[in-house]
């Protein structure tokens, strides 16, 4: 994390994103488009929101291939009400590293994370329990399965999603 600072301690872990925060609102236009959204999305770093995938746990981590290159999709799965999964998914990706024992320890939360430019689109740091997950990609598009707030971003690719959206 450049801005971000996770500390941790007996008593547990302390993140400060106002360094981040304040670094967004002057440079947020440097990130491409999807990325950019997700990062200034209002609950994003709102943590008392219901909304917010912070403390989400790390549940799935998958790599595709496709026409458009490679593609990378992270499942997070929510606590107590909060809806079942938000999912990342990140597009025209060239390179992507996870340090920690994510595996080792069941629901490694989502402490924090942090968006910044890259040369070849964004750089997205996201901070769990268990360690880090560091993914390079052209862009990305972010956002809840299923039964998410009104304003809430959605998974683009959330069938339940389509169907309510056919149906009104």
């Amino acid at each position: 994390m450049r801005y971000v600072t996770v500390q941790s301690s007996n008593g547990g872990t302390m993140t400060d994103v106002h360094p981040y925060l304040e670094w967004l609102g002057e440079h947020a236009h440097e990130l491409p488009p999807g990325a950019r959204a997700f990062a200034l999305d209002p609950e994003h770093y709102d943590f008392s929101h219901t909304w917010s995938p912070r403390s989400a746990s790390l549940d799935q981590m998958s790599m595709r291939f496709t026409d458009d290159g490679v593609e990378v999709i992270l499942v997070l799965a929510a606590w107590g009400g909060a809806p079942p999964e938000f999912v990342l998914r990140y597009h025209g990706v060239s390179h992507v590293e996870a340090d920690g024992d994510h595996g080792g320890r069941p629901h490694s939360g989502l402490l924090v994370d942090e968006l910044l430019p890259h040369p070849d689109g964004v750089r997205h740091e996201l901070e769990f329990t268990g360690g880090t997950i560091t993914v390079v990609a052209r862009d990305l598009t972010a956002g809840w399965r299923r039964n998410a707030g009104p304003e809430s971003p959605r998974d683009p690719h959330d069938e339940a999603n389509e169907l309510e959206d056919h149906t009104d």
